[in-house]
């Protein structure tokens, strides 16, 4: 037997309005949550890649930095070890034992790439690092037990035992940056010329 439509049971419209806000709450809140974790992702991948970028550049400076000087052939090689140093760039020179010939190298904080931004670490002209806001280099005679820092640009380069670096990233200007506290990553390290006065 067929109940009529007037007394089958179902849901009225005002129950079907109340049931569709309360799914549209829940599914706001859950889309809100998900914007809030994919920013936080991107934040901390920009966090990451600028901790790496600033790490490794400071790894190949100490590593080249440390050669400064170094020479084991009994030739004599003129201006060999720090030849320049300022606050920005320092220039170099070691014997390179593949060669056996003096090699010079430079680093500065330039504008390499042409945008209008003093935002490059180069190693002879060639960026090495971008994103990067600050560069110092700052160095110390060999006094004992406290080295003296010496002012740059240093007039007797020769003087020079330790180099102090320096570096401060930056999040790419092109890229979206969610958190203004996590935007820069800056690493100092310094690194002793053993070559240097001997």
């Amino acid at each position: 037997m067929m109940k009529s439509l007037k007394t089958a049971n179902g849901f009225s419209l005002m129950e079907l309005m109340i049931a569709m806000a309360l799914f549209s709450i829940i599914i706001a809140a859950i889309i809100g949550s998900r914007t809030r974790q994919q920013e936080q992702h991107i934040t901390q991948t920009q966090a990451v890649e600028m901790q790496q970028n600033v790490r490794a550049v400071m790894f190949m400076m100490k590593k080249a930095i440390r050669m400064a000087g170094f020479n084991p052939y009994t030739t004599d090689y003129t201006n060999n070890g720090i030849n320049t140093a300022d606050s920005t760039t320092l220039t170099f020179s070691y014997v390179d034992t593949v060669t056996e010939l003096l090699s010079t190298d430079t680093y500065a904080f330039e504008d390499d790439d042409g945008d209008g931004n003093i935002d490059d670490i180069t190693l002879n002209a060639v960026v090495l690092a971008e994103n990067i806001s600050n560069l110092t280099f700052t160095y110390f005679d060999g006094t004992s037990p406290v080295p003296n820092a010496i002012a740059a640009p240093v007039a007797t380069p020769a003087d020079i035992r330790s180099i102090q670096i320096s570096i401060t990233a930056i999040v790419d200007q092109d890229e979206l940056a969610w958190a203004t506290n996590n935007n820069t990553r800056t690493l100092t390290s310094t690194v002793f010329l053993r070559n240097m006065g001997l």
